[in-house]
């Protein structure tokens, strides 16, 4: 892989990183409106990334990362706290009423999600049973500034109401810096175009990579495809975060050598298909990781929350990859590993 531009971890302007968040919160909280307003249309992750201008994949990262839910976790509470609030202030419309105002294709699917999330049925809600609920017993009297006093009282007060500008309270620089928002030290590459052979592994990120990492390498190796320049790269298609975790699809890919004629390669490693495909060249942030599997989540995490939104970029449609820095064919998902994370990145 040729790196033909890197920028280090300099520090942008105030007023550049400002006006980078603020482009970030108007997006989500364009979202948040638009929930708000639209309770019982389409509110499925697709339409939602595309209020915000995001793809799919990249809106769910951020959303969640700002937010503290999932877009799916955000619209289903909003929805039912919403339906608490009509099943209090106005005592004569019927569940399915309410149930079709909420976003809730059926009754019955509203009474489950309201079970669920509030402990009681929408009828024993309204009848006075949402008198017992826990936040409702440590509600305590207001202080002198008219917000309820303690910690109890403060997390009671929030209940029920629709965080419109949530995102903004995230994202505030003393939290930013309180939480270590610098421990992810990206920096941005542009780098060519590179072609890859790959094989299918659909049983998540971790368990059986490194039997099809082996088996990659060995297809490589036996023709002569394998030299100092090759890279091992593990390309994600999906989100653990929406997919199960068992369920997401890795392709496990090596470089190919400049030039080669992929019509003279065989297609099979043994029973299994190989593919060939190319990684798009251009500007990607990256950063290194070494360690296990979840601590690389928690490093998405950050990265999403915090460098992101500061970064005067946004992620494009593209899929991100990982290359394996351990020598080829040595992955050990088991005790921890070494990439180089690449998300590709275009200017906001």
């Amino acid at each position: 892989m040729s790196v033909v531009y890197e920028r280090g971890q300099d520090r942008m302007s105030a007023d550049s990183g400002n006006k980078s968040r603020d482009e970030y919160l108007d997006r989500i909280n364009r979202v948040l409106a638009h929930v708000l307003d639209h309770l019982d249309s389409d509110l499925a992750l697709a339409s939602l990334a595309d209020i915000a201008c995001f793809s799919p994949w990249h809106f769910h990262r951020i959303f969640t990362a700002l937010m503290g839910e999932t877009p799916d976790d955000y619209v289903r509470r909003i929805r039912l706290e919403k339906a608490a609030s009509r099943l209090i202030k106005q005592p004569d419309m019927s569940l399915t009423e309410i149930a079709g105002l909420c976003g809730f294709s059926t009754s019955a699917l509203f009474s489950r999600n309201f079970a669920k999330h509030y402990g009681l049925s929408p009828s024993a809600f309204r009848s006075g049973g949402r008198k017992g609920l826990p936040y409702r017993k440590n509600r305590q009297e207001p202080d002198k500034d008219g917000q309820p006093d303690g910690k109890e009282g403060q997390q009671a007060s929030n209940i029920g109401k629709a965080p419109l500008y949530l995102a903004r309270y995230h994202l505030e620089r003393d939290e930013r810096d309180a939480e270590g928002a610098g421990s992810v030290n990206v920096t941005t590459r542009r780098i060519e175009t590179m072609r890859v052979a790959y094989l299918w592994h659909v049983h998540g990120y971790f368990r059986g990579v490194d039997a099809k990492v082996e088996k990659m390498v060995r297809w490589a190796r036996a023709r002569e495809l394998v030299g100092p320049d090759t890279k091992i790269i593990g390309i994600g298609l999906d989100n653990p975060d929406i997919t199960p975790e068992d369920k997401c699809r890795l392709l496990v890919c090596v470089t190919l050598p400049a030039g080669i004629d992929l019509n003279s390669l065989e297609r099979n490693a043994g029973r299994t298909p190989v593919g060939f495909r190319d990684i798009p060249g251009g500007l990607y942030a990256v950063w290194s990781h070494r360690g296990s599997g979840y601590e690389l989540t928690d490093e998405y995490y950050r990265f999403y929350r915090y460098w992101l939104p500061d970064s005067g970029f946004i992620p494009t449609d593209s899929e991100g990859f990982m290359t394996y820095t351990d020598r080829i064919g040595g992955v050990a998902h088991s005790e921890g590993f070494s990439v180089d994370v690449y998300i590709p990145i275009a200017p906001l």
